[in-house]
């Protein structure tokens, strides 16, 4: 990307091969994007920068303005953490779609893991990295290094001032223009750019921590943000999302059959019409169904009905996976398990939560995405037991529910070539 911006901008005449490389050389010492060092020596405005980056990228160039003013509802759909990892923005929700500004909109892993998380298409936008790290600042409370800080300061002074995206020729430092000028020692460089023996963690970003969601048992050191769209199941933010609230199904509804239900995931577009397939094909033999989502460290409730009355949130309810819990059964049988549930103290204080007893028996079917357990389907009849059951078509359902959210995946990354 740094290779197509240059040749990009050297093309149309914004900047020249000499200015060019008096930017790469102020990259390598300073850090920071190829954009924001061309920014800083007043080579290019702002406005420039966002223009090209969008006609390269080819999505559209989410301006200052659009990183001001974004609604608290907006924000909360991401929470802080993944945020900051990834240096992302949501600006706007319409329906089913969230717009989300980003410094590498082609980043399909991240795209894929924010869809997951909100259960919402992405529009990736494009951002300049210094109005990321501003909004991040301000709207999630991540520290920028001073560098950043005065950058941004110096560009909405002059836009207040002139009212016009001009070059910040004040920003442009002796100490800048002397690192764009300097000889480089002899080093060894990265494929980052950087020198080898530069510190990885990202300079800016001084997240201070948080303390973990509810869980249920002993507490246990909070993981670092996982890598991977299976092991990511955040349940941080403070509003939570559709996805994230249980679903209102009457325990009466007779569910649906095998043949509606797949119709409803071959249509499906969102992971909770996923979810709502499921769980109203699995009433049609289970009194409560619950879906659960898998992560690193610990199994987090996403949806539940039962003849108990759906808790008012699930938000936060959570069981560690390095206790015994009615979850240590499913790991053990690896993808399914039907028999009596062991009344162990995660397991009571989590039925507590959902507001309902403790069964005599339940079924536990993992939905796995790409070949790791991903989502738990339970069911049960409360007290009744279970009796005979039909469960070849429970673990059809949700080997179709697992195709189902690799197709959702598969679709968004296709929106994005």
């Amino acid at each position: 990307m740094t290779t197509k911006l240059g040749k990009f901008l050297v093309g149309r005449g914004n900047i020249t091969e000499d200015q060019l490389e008096k930017a790469f050389r102020a990259q390598l010492v300073f850090g920071g994007r190829l954009g924001t060092n061309l920014v800083e020596l007043g080579y290019i405005t702002e406005k420039v920068l966002g223009e090209a980056l969008a006609e390269i990228l080819k999505v559209p160039y989410a301006t200052f303005e659009h990183l001001q003013e974004i609604p608290a509802s907006v924000i909360h759909l991401i929470p802080k953490g993944l945020s900051a990892r990834y240096r992302v923005v949501p600006i706007l929700r319409e329906e089913k779609t969230l717009h989300l500004a980003m410094i590498d909109p082609k980043d399909v892993l991240v795209l894929d893991e924010v869809s997951f998380l909100t259960g919402l298409r992405v529009q990736p936008w494009v951002a300049p990295e210094i109005r990321i790290l501003e909004a991040l600042d301000r709207f999630y409370t991540v520290s920028r290094k001073r560098r950043f800080i005065t950058l941004t300061g110096e560009l909405n002074l002059m836009k207040d001032r002139e009212g016009a995206d001009t070059v910040p020729s004040k920003v442009k430092t002796e100490t800048v223009a002397a690192a764009a000028t300097m000889e480089l020692p002899d080093q060894e460089i990265g494929l980052d750019g950087k020198p080898i023996h530069e510190s990885a963690v990202s300079p800016f970003q001084e997240i201070p921590s948080h303390p973990p969601a509810e869980t249920l048992g002993p507490s246990t050191p909070q993981a670092p943000l996982p890598p991977s769209l299976e092991q990511w199941r955040e349940v941080e933010s403070p509003a939570p999302s559709p996805a994230a609230v249980p679903a209102t199904v009457p325990t009466a509804d007779p569910g649906i059959s095998l043949e509606e239900a797949a119709e409803f995931l071959a249509r499906a577009e969102t992971r909770d019409e996923v979810a709502e397939a499921v769980m109203k094909f699995s009433q049609s033999m289970l009194r409560r169904v619950g879906l659960f989502l898998v992560q690193k460290d610990k199994v987090l409730a996403w949806r539940w009905i039962g003849n108990g009355g759906p808790a008012e949130t699930l938000r936060g309810i959570s069981v560690p996976r390095n206790v015994p819990s009615l979850f240590s059964s499913i790991r053990k049988a690896k993808s399914l398990f039907h028999g009596p549930v062991a009344p162990y103290p995660a397991t009571q204080t989590l039925f507590s939560r959902l507001k309902a007893d403790i069964p005599r028996k339940a079924v536990l079917l993992a939905i796995p995405i790409h070949g790791k357990e991903a989502v738990v389907l339970f069911g049960d009849n409360g007290r009744e037991g279970i009796g005979e059951i039909d469960l070849p078509a429970l673990q059809r359902i949700a080997l179709k529910a697992s195709v189902a959210l690799e197709v959702l995946i598969l679709k968004n990354k296709i929106r994005m070539l």
